[in-house]
């Protein structure tokens, strides 16, 4: 194994390949921890979002669901129904 610095020249070694994984995986942590801090600032003029409702749907919509929902875990565990 040739060394040139802090550099190795052979791509066969493990203890080589296991060191430039380490490195690249602490470079790309350091670049999603500065793309995090960057983009969780809100640009500079804009709103705050806001919504005409606190749910997506409507209130006999959500209830629709709860029920289909209740069907369906009804039908597919047969010791419910034993």
């Amino acid at each position: 194994m040739q060394v040139v610095g802090r550099m190795c020249l052979c791509h066969a070694d493990t203890l080589c390949s296991r060191r430039q994984r380490k490195l690249r995986g602490v470079r790309a942590r350091r670049r999603n921890q500065e793309l995090i801090a960057e983009l969780s600032r809100p640009a500079d003029g804009s709103q705050p979002l806001r919504f005409d409702t606190v749910y997506a749907r409507s209130k006999l919509a959500q209830f629709r669901v709860c029920l289909w929902r209740n069907n369906i875990t009804w039908w597919r565990s047969p010791q419910a129904r034993a």
